[in-house]
């Protein structure tokens, strides 16, 4: 019969048995587990800690910057904003200034004679029209011959003109439709100048006259009943008056012209301020009456009936000139007067910009720059905050409590530590080359509490940056927190450096052997007294600085000076998109090009075009620049440079020099063949802490890195640790449950036999096999 088990064979709970080694291995890897965890907790909290430190480092650049910092910033005040709004920059000087606004810029307008309507035809012709430096030839044929597609050919044309229909609101039998143009920019040098070469009045088409007056054909009122024809002298440059006008005429007493005396016709402009009355005698027919401002009238015979009128429109050009800004400095006989294009000046007072609101000749208005103390308290209070944030921050992380026994996630990890101590050692350093007065943060109202935090004794701060505190100016402030470089030449600037530019114990020597120079090109030839450009020979092909262009030179007739402004404003105006101008002048009677850069990238060649051998060139001709060479000599030993343009950089590799960039504004007649300017170079608070936050922040070397990777190496072990003893748990398990199983199955098999032989050898069993009965 067959065999069955109820549990287990051995009678032992083999299951129980297996749950408590594992819960033993279970219990090793928790606190694997746990340890990895610490470790990235403590990761996290160095993430922050690096947040705050940069946070701090950039705080510290903004006070360390040498150039354009917030000690260069500048506020600025005008008496009166009605008539001057003024803003400072950093390379304003402090101090006061008075000027008075004579005139403001404007933009040129000028207007056409007045047409019929909107599409009223004109003739046809070329029409050439500039602006600026901008000039556009114009065509008008039949496809573009009326007001309108002159207005639509200007417009495309993309000069800096504005085209626009005009209506001038009277009667539409007055021809109240006239062509305005307008300069987009202010200033004489962007007046409109029109060439006009299309044909004469004919045909029913009419001529725009934009260059001079013009006296209109007279025109009928609609209750003119009278048969004499009516003519003015209409055409260009009839009017003699200044302003756009419509003269009325009135026939007063009647009469036939020719026959009878005493016609009066009277006759009033549009204000009434000129008014007069014209007699005709018997004689008068076909004679020309002057009537007033050049305009004159002439009636064939025929009748003229009393109450007949009719009107003769006059117009001028100039609807308004083109003007520079007008302002004076100083008064009396020495005051000097200066103009501008536009009502915004950015170079005449340095490093101030000046938007001109009005004009008041009698009215000085004061303006007064002085350094922005309310921009460096608020930047040094930053400062003194994101330090204090960083303290505060660190300390939480790594103090022990004595009372509840319990430390901060970081203590007791000297790397850590040494974090802070480095950082307050910064704080706590001596600015060197300033006196005792000046040379600490304590100086300027900075100090440590009990506590190791930063304290600002604002008054005192106030006080220092206002200048109110002897032996410490503003400019102090300035040398004690930023890196400066000091320089024994004019010619010779300290631009910046970094933290490999090491402090100068004795000047360094800076020595020039090349200086920068910009391209330029001198013609070969001199220039007429006299020159005449037209289509024939005004084109020019140019390269500056990369960029080539061909310009059109406006036709006309030139001077060698005119003739140089011509060229420079063309070229500029057409490359002003692609970054490079030129300024063009005269030697003799030859013409220059400049470029307006220093260095390799400078460059100018003259291609080709029409115009080249009337400006005295062949074509072809090139220049380039060259770039600032020179080196550093610290100790008697020579540090290398490279040169880009006129700054002079010291090579990454220089023990002292490393990064240290000078301006060099010295030309080759200047330099002393050996020994230029020498140099010193300090380190401030501010840039010095700086530098050290730089070094400890360093992704590949600085200590929050190292500091970061043993985190993870230990992070990286513990997991490697949990995985090891994850796999021995699951091994070991499997084992073990293998080992019982067997176990079992030799139990039950054992138990199977022993049954076995117990039924074998029980006496009912013996009977029953053999039939036998043994008896003792």
């Amino acid at each position: 019969m067959p065999i069955s088990f109820t549990g287990l064979a051995s009678g032992i709970d083999t299951n129980q048995i297996i749950t408590q080694l594992e819960r033993f291995s279970q219990t090793r890897i928790n606190n694997l587990q746990a340890k990895s965890q610490v470790a990235s907790s403590k990761q996290t909290l160095l993430r922050t800690l690096q947040s705050k430190l940069q946070t701090l480092q950039s705080q510290a650049d903004t006070l360390s910057k040498p150039q354009n910092s917030v000690f260069d910033r500048r506020a600025m005040t005008s008496s009166d904003d009605t008539l001057v709004k003024a803003a400072a920059g950093s390379a304003a000087e402090p101090g006061v200034q008075s000027l008075r606004v004579l005139g403001l810029a404007q933009a040129n307008q000028i207007a056409s004679q007045g047409f019929d309507d909107l599409n009223s035809p004109i003739t046809q012709g070329t029409f050439q029209i500039k602006a600026g430096g901008s000039t556009a030839n114009i065509t008008i044929d039949s496809s573009n011959n009326t007001l309108t597609g002159l207005t639509k050919a200007i417009n495309s044309a993309g000069i800096g003109v504005t085209a626009s229909i005009i209506n001038d609101g009277s009667d539409s039998s007055t021809q109240p439709y006239r062509l305005l143009l307008s300069s987009n920019k202010t200033g004489t040098d962007n007046a409109i100048v029109i060439t006009n070469n299309l044909v004469g009045d004919g045909a029913g088409a009419v001529r725009p006259e934009f260059n001079s007056t013009y006296v209109a054909q007279a025109v009928l009122g609609s209750n003119f009943s009278g048969t004499s024809a009516v003519t003015a002298n209409a055409g260009s440059g009839n009017y003699s008056g200044t302003s756009n006008d419509t003269f009325t005429f009135t026939v007063q007493t009647g009469g036939t012209v020719g026959t009878d005396n005493g016609i009066q016709v009277a006759y009033s402009n549009s204000s009434g301020s000129k008014t007069g009355t014209l007699t005709l005698a018997n004689t008068d027919s076909g004679v020309s009456k002057a009537v007033v401002d050049g305009v004159a009238l002439t009636f064939d015979s025929g009748t003229l009936n009393t109450g007949d009128n009719f009107t003769v429109d006059v117009s001028a050009p100039q609807i308004q000139a083109a003007k520079n800004a007008r302002i004076q400095l100083g008064s009396g006989d020495s005051a000097i007067v200066v103009q501008n294009s536009t009502n915004q000046l950015t170079n005449l007072i340095r490093g101030v910009t000046l938007d001109l609101q009005a004009a008041d000749p009698t009215k000085d208005v004061i303006l007064t720059t002085t350094n922005n103390v309310e921009a460096a308290t608020t930047e040094i209070t930053n400062f003194v905050n994101d330090y204090n944030d960083f303290l505060s921050f660190l300390t939480t992380q790594t103090k022990f409590d004595s009372k509840t026994n319990t430390a901060g996630p970081l203590a007791g990890d000297r790397s850590i530590s040494e974090i802070r101590d480095i950082v307050q050692r910064s704080i706590l350093s001596v600015s060197s080359g300033l006196p005792t007065t000046g040379n600490r943060l304590s100086a300027i109202g900075i100090k440590f509490d009990e506590r190791g935090t930063l304290q600002v004794d604002q008054a005192k701060l106030a006080d220092v940056l206002n200048g109110r505190v002897p032996g410490v100016t503003f400019a102090d402030v300035k040398k004690l927190l930023t890196l400066r470089g000091e320089s024994s030449s004019a010619g010779i600037e300290f631009v910046s450096g970094s933290r490999f530019t090491k402090n100068s114990s004795t000047p360094y020597d800076v020595d020039i052997f090349q200086a920068a120079e910009q391209a330029t090109l001198t013609a070969g030839n001199n220039l007429a007294n006299a020159i005449t450009l037209d289509n024939t020979n005004n084109q020019l092909s140019v390269s500056v600085n990369g960029a080539s262009s061909t310009v059109t030179l406006a036709e006309g007739d030139y001077t060698p000076l005119t003739l140089a402004r011509e060229v420079q404003s063309e070229i500029n105006a057409a490359l002003s998109s692609k970054g490079g101008t030129v300024s063009v002048s005269l030697t003799g009677q030859k013409l220059v090009l400049l470029s307006d850069r220093y260095g390799s990238s400078s460059a100018l060649t003259i291609q080709s075009g029409s115009a080249v051998g009337v400006l005295g060139f062949a074509g072809g001709e090139s220049s380039e620049g060259q770039d600032v060479a020179g080196q550093f000599v610290v100790d008697g030993q020579i540090e290398t440079a490279t040169g880009l343009g006129q700054i002079l950089t010291g090579s990454s590799a220089n023990s002292n020099t490393a990064d240290l960039a000078l301006q060099v504004t010295l030309n080759d007649s200047q330099l002393q063949g050996g020994v230029d300017a020498t140099l010193s170079v300090t380190h401030g608070i501010a840039s010095l802490l700086s530098n050290v936050l730089e070094s400890l922040l360093d992704p590949t070397a600085g200590r929050l890195k190292s500091i970061n990777d043993r985190f993870t190496k230990n992070v990286d072990n513990a997991q490697q640790s949990i995985t090891k003893a994850q796999q021995e748990l699951t091994t070991q398990t499997a084992s073990l449950q293998q080992q019982f199983a067997r176990m079992e199955q030799t139990i039950s098999q054992l138990q199977a036999q022993s049954q076995f032989v117990l039924n074998t050898l029980s006496p009912s069993s013996a009977s029953g096999s053999s039939g036998l009965s043994v008896s003792g």
